[in-house]
C-alpha cells in the first residue's frame, strides 16, 4: 500500500513480493519437520475406495461447502470495486492505495478474529461457527450490492468480510476433520479443497461475467453471489438439524 501510494510501478512491487514468498518456502523446507505416524490405520485402497470411506455425512457436508462456495467469489473483485468507486477510475494510484488499505484492514481483522473464533468453535461447535460465518458472508455480499460505496461503508464491509473469512478458515477444515475417519482424512481434506476451488471458480466467473455484461451495475453480480451464499448458510443450518434428528 505504501509503495503504491508512493507511485512505484506495479511490476516493481510484484518483484518485491517475491521476498516474503521465498521466506515462506524456506521456512517450510528448512524449519518445519513432519513427525512420522506412530500409530493408527493406513488405508491401502485406491482413490475410489478412499472416497467411499469418507462417509455420507462428510459428502453431504462437502455439498454444503460447494453450494456456499458458488457464491464466495475472489476478494480481488472487491478490491476492484473499491478502486473504481474511490475516484471513478481504475488506474488511479490514490484509489489503488485506498483499496489496498481496505484489504489490509480485511486481513488484519481476519487474523485477529481467528483465535477467538477458534475458541468459540471448540466451545460452541465448529458447525455452528461455520453456519454463522456463512450468514455473515451473505449479509456482507448483499451489503456490497445494496449499500452506497461510501468510504466508511466500504470499510465496514471489508471488516465484516474479514470476520467471515476467519470463521470459514477456522471452522471449515476443523469440522471436516471431525467427520472424517483418520485413515482417509488427507483424501477428505483434498476433496474439500477441490470443492472450494471449483466453487470459487464458478462464483468469480459468475460475478465477473455479470459485471462485464452490466458494467454500470456491479450490484447484480454481488446480489447473485449473496443469494447463493445465503442458500449455503441455510443448507448448513439444515444439515445441522438433520444431524440432530439422527437422519
Amino acid at each position: 500500500m505504501a509503495l503504491i501510494a508512493n507511485g512505484d510501478a506495479p511490476q516493481d512491487i510484484m518483484v518485491w513480493s517475491l521476498l516474503p514468498g521465498m521466506l515462506a518456502f524456506l521456512a517450510i523446507a528448512v524449519v518445519v519437520v513432519e513427525k512420522p505416524r506412530l500409530h493408527g490405520r493406513r488405508h491401502s485402497g485406491g482413490l475410489l475406495a478412499s472416497l467411499k470411506l469418507t462417509g455420507t455425512p462428510f459428502r453431504r457436508y462437502v455439498g454444503v461447502v460447494f453450494a456456499f462456495g458458488c457464491g464466495d467469489f475472489s476478494r480481488t473483485l472487491l478490491i476492484l470495486y473499491a478502486t473504481q468507486h474511490a475516484t471513478g477510475t481504475l488506474f488511479s494510484l490514490t484509489a489503488g492505495a485506498f483499496a489496498i488499505g481496505l484489504y489490509v484492514a480485511h486481513n488484519a481483522v481476519s487474523a485477529l478474529a481467528s483465535l477467538p473464533l477458534g475458541v468459540l468453535a471448540d466451545r460452541w461447535g465448529r458447525h455452528k461457527v461455520l453456519a454463522l460465518g456463512y450468514a455473515v458472508a451473505a449479509m456482507t455480499t448483499l451489503g456490497f450490492a445494496l449499500l452506497p460505496p461510501m468510504p466508511a461503508i466500504l470499510f465496514l464491509l471489508f471488516v465484516a468480510s474479514g470476520v467471515y473469512i476467519a470463521a470459514e478458515e477456522v471452522a471449515e477444515k476443523a469440522h471436516a476433520a471431525e467427520l472424517l475417519p483418520v485413515e482417509v482424512r488427507g483424501t477428505g481434506l483434498g476433496v474439500l479443497a477441490a470443492a472450494n476451488g471449483i466453487g470459487d471458480f464458478v462464483s468469480s466467473a459468475m460475478v465477473g461475467t455479470l459485471w462485464s455484461a452490466f458494467p454500470d451495475t456491479p450490484a447484480i453480480g454481488f446480489a447473485a453471489a449473496g443469494v447463493l451464499q445465503a442458500a449455503g448458510a441455510l443448507a448448513a443450518l439444515r444439515l445441522q438439524s438433520v444431524r440432530k434428528g439422527g437422519l
